[in-house]
């Protein structure tokens, strides 16, 4: 309770710490000074950086958006050609399918080459990403081959000059339009001898 001797007081006093504000040096202001315009023109250095690499090609991968829609599209129609032939029946039933899904890559690989020669040339990995395309069809027919033969042969995917398959390259320069179907690079027979 409150003292009726004293009187109250209103507000009631409030306890502040007062700082001193601190000193401004020379140096600080030298730094701002410098600073200011080095952030600038690093901004400005960011952002011509971004507009080269953005009118450049991306290095490995097939980014022209004409070349882009037709891969895109002959890939869809190529992956669903390969992906609804069973590989079933006799040896060369099999090799029959093996075959006729190579004829689907080829269908797409001609749909692609009929792209403008300019546009062709103005990706430069599309042509060496075709090129893959027809090592891969050139390793599936000698597989087929061997299978039609009857043998118990397996696909050989063709390698790069590190050794790694050329299918990781393929991936990776179609992978905004086109990878390359698991049907194509590991042939799995269907078992009829139940059926």
């Amino acid at each position: 309770m409150n003292d009726p001797r004293r009187p109250a007081q209103y507000p009631p006093p409030v306890q502040r710490w007062r700082f001193s504000e601190p000193p401004v040096r020379p140096r600080w202001f030298w730094i701002a000074v410098i600073a200011g315009p080095l952030a600038t023109l690093a901004l400005v250095g960011a952002f011509v950086a971004v507009i080269a690499l953005d009118s450049q090609d991306a290095p490995g991968i097939i980014d022209d958006a004409e070349a882009l829609e037709v891969v895109s599209r002959e890939c869809e129609l190529m992956t669903s050609t390969v992906v609804g032939l069973p590989l079933a029946g006799t040896p060369s039933e099999r090799a029959s399918k093996l075959r006729a899904q190579n004829a689907a890559v080829e269908q797409m690989l001609d749909g692609i080459r009929a792209l403008d020669e300019k546009v062709l040339e103005r990706d430069a990995p599309l042509l060496e990403w075709l090129d893959d395309w027809t090592l891969l069809l050139q390793a599936r027919e000698e597989y087929a081959s061997a299978v039609a033969s009857g043998d118990d042969a397996s696909l050989d995917i063709p390698t790069d000059e590190h050794g790694d398959e050329i299918t990781d390259r393929m991936d990776g320069a179609g992978m905004l339009a086109c990878e390359v179907p698991p049907a194509l690079v590991e042939p799995v027979f269907a078992d009829t001898r139940g059926a």
